[in-house]
């Protein structure tokens, strides 16, 4: 306790919450430098920092169409996704944005994965759908805005990664708001450049940007 108020702790706290009914290690408060019940700390480089948060996966929707195929390289796991034909072959995800959210930035998806074949000078192309709204307040809408990002595999040898990103835009998003993302492959552009094989995702990540601890109230 009394390094983290002493130390740089690189700006992951705005406030300490002490309970002084805790023993503290036979300590009183008086002697971690006289706090109060609530103490603020000075954060370094203006306290903002990122977190990477995993999105929820629908298993039950994959479970009842079989769709897309589940696929083992080594010991990582992914899913295979042909180009999408209105087949059930696509990822659906949800989360709760996180109320440590600074609610200003936009919010970045990052997506890991492979081709399980060799392409030279090709293209693959993926779309993330993604839809809002806060719960109690707004009606669940059947709406999406779709993000499309094409991707060159230069000269990538079988099984060669990449990193593919998407920003979604902090517009009226708020804490606590449910987000819901759909992942599919499209066509490349031009369709003469599409790769051979499939793309294998292996992680998909939801990336927000903190200023603080978390919501001082449920």
């Amino acid at each position: 306790m009394y390094a983290l108020i002493n130390g740089h702790i690189g700006g992951l706290l705005s406030r300490l919450i002490i309970d002084d009914d805790k023993d503290w290690n036979a300590k009183k408060l008086d002697n971690l430098g006289g706090l109060n019940a609530v103490q603020p700390i000075t954060m370094s480089d203006g306290g903002l920092v990122y977190i990477e948060l995993r999105p929820d996966l629908d298993y039950d929707r994959i479970r009842g169409t079989l769709k897309p195929v589940r696929v083992t390289r080594g010991i990582f796991e992914g899913w295979e996704l042909p180009v999408f034909d209105d087949d059930d072959q696509e990822l659906y995800f949800v989360i709760c944005v996180p109320t440590r959210w600074d609610a200003v930035s936009d919010i970045f998806c990052h997506v890991d994965c492979y081709l399980d074949t060799a392409n030279t000078g090709k293209k693959f192309g993926l779309r993330l759908a993604y839809e809002v709204y806060s719960p109690v307040t707004d009606a669940v809408p059947d709406t999406s805005t779709n993000l499309d990002v094409q991707t060159s595999t230069e000269t990538a040898p079988i099984y060669q990664s990449f990193e593919v990103s998407f920003t979604i835009p902090h517009g009226s998003i708020i804490t606590d708001d449910k987000l819901a993302l759909r992942l599919y492959r499209i066509a490349a552009d031009p369709a003469g450049d599409e790769i051979a094989g499939e793309v294998v995702i292996n992680h998909v990540g939801a990336i927000f940007r903190r200023d603080k601890l978390g919501a001082a109230t449920l």
